[in-house]
């Protein structure tokens, strides 16, 4: 009769739940630990990201639109400049802000042209970009926008004639 009594008695023991240990909670601990770390640094590089697509792409873009439109109406311009620009478009134009010292305030930061800003316009009305365009957002550290201008040969009535369409801007690493 002991020797079942003893069995049923080391059967419930084996049975009976004794919980976790602090060594166990400390490890998922440092686990959750650093799946967040790593979860936020992504998820900051993220909202930059997504705020230059926001806050410096659709500037950037106008600023594309503006200087097509100044070219248009001036083929064959040698010179781009803080004087020439302005008088045309007027002094709260996309562009003039941009390419200016203070940049365009906005909810994010503060976007401004770093380079790439066209310094002339070609006999066919489009401007003459030397380089990619480059904006950044103040609050952006890790990226900017880089702009690549896409013009589109063609050819009409006997001579070249070329248009400007919208540029591929993607985000680079600073």
């Amino acid at each position: 009769m002991q020797k079942v009594l003893r069995y049923f008695t080391k059967a419930l023991e084996v049975n009976k739940s004794r919980g976790f240990t602090l060594v166990e909670l400390l490890i998922v601990i440092v686990i959750i630990g650093i799946l967040a770390a790593l979860s936020t640094r992504e998820y900051s590089k993220y909202i930059e990201r997504s705020n230059l697509n926001t806050y410096a792409l659709p500037l950037a873009r106008d600023c594309f639109i503006e200087l097509a439109e100044y070219c248009a109406a001036n083929p064959g311009n040698s010179s781009i400049n803080a004087v020439i620009l302005p008088a045309f478009l007027g002094t709260n134009s996309t562009c003039d802000r941009l390419n200016s010292t203070d940049g365009i305030s906005t909810a994010k930061g503060i976007v401004k042209m770093e380079s790439g800003f066209p310094n002339s316009c070609n006999q066919y009305g489009t401007p003459n970009y030397s380089r990619d365009i480059v904006v950044t957002l103040s609050s952006a550290s890790r990226y900017k926008l880089v702009c690549v201008p896409r013009l589109v040969e063609a050819i009409g009535s006997g001579q070249n004639t070329s248009q400007i369409k919208a540029p591929e801007c993607s985000i680079q690493p600073r």
